[in-house]
């Protein structure tokens, strides 16, 4: 029994230091996503804490080890620690739905491959308190991908067209599968406040139907 318990509390440690996205989040990746911001600002490791003015600007993404040069991407960036009158929820910071990878780019950095509509990359701007963690999650883009047209609330580049998103729900009305790689950062307002205190957790539920090829 007690080398049960050691094993599976072994298995439960490494799963969590291979973990890309925070512990406890849904959903997961174990696959590293490379994140660059200006000046050589590299999200790394995951979960790093990083100052406010260095991740102001759009990020430049790289795909993980053994992606397929052949396919497009699904990104996505949330600040998953928002509060809102005392309600904890999620923001979403960017949506870039179709990203791919130059054939000939050794780096794997990915690149907007159309003029489809993205939701534009927000700077982080956490609240006095306790850090913010950022994360982004990659998904394979399904070959004949529709974006849920009930999404579209989320294209205006503030935070109040975007809190609440459910990233959950999104995957399972678009059919995205599972994330194929992951990173996260945090972000701390070392303003001398007094931090939001929580009473509740909310994300919105769009009223829509599974996509269809």
């Amino acid at each position: 029994m007690v080398l049960l318990q050691t094993l599976s509390l072994a298995t439960v440690l490494i799963s969590a230091s291979l973990a890309q996205t925070p512990p406890g989040v849904s959903p997961s990746a174990s696959a590293n996503l490379g994140v660059t911001y200006p000046h050589n600002v590299v999200v790394s490791p995951p979960g790093v804490l990083l100052p406010q003015n260095e991740v102001a600007t759009q990020p430049t993404i790289f795909a993980q080890p053994g992606a397929s040069p052949t396919s497009s991407y699904i990104l996505f960036m949330l600040d998953i620690d928002t509060i809102l009158n005392s309600t904890a929820t999620n923001v979403l910071h960017w949506f870039e739905p179709n990203f791919t990878m130059h054939s000939s780019s050794r780096s794997r950095e990915l690149f907007n491959s159309s003029d489809v509509d993205v939701a534009s990359y927000i700077a982080p701007a956490p609240l006095p308190g306790p850090a913010h963690r950022y994360v982004f999650t990659l998904f394979e883009r399904p070959e004949h991908f529709v974006f849920p047209a009930c999404y579209d609330s989320i294209f205006p580049p503030t935070a109040a067209a975007r809190v609440g998103f459910n990233l959950s729900e999104f995957v399972s009305v678009a059919r995205l599968g599972s994330p194929v790689a992951g990173n996260y950062f945090r972000v701390q307002n070392d303003t001398t406040t007094a931090p939001p205190v929580v009473t509740a957790t909310s994300l919105s539920s769009a009223a829509c139907s599974p996509t269809r090829a």
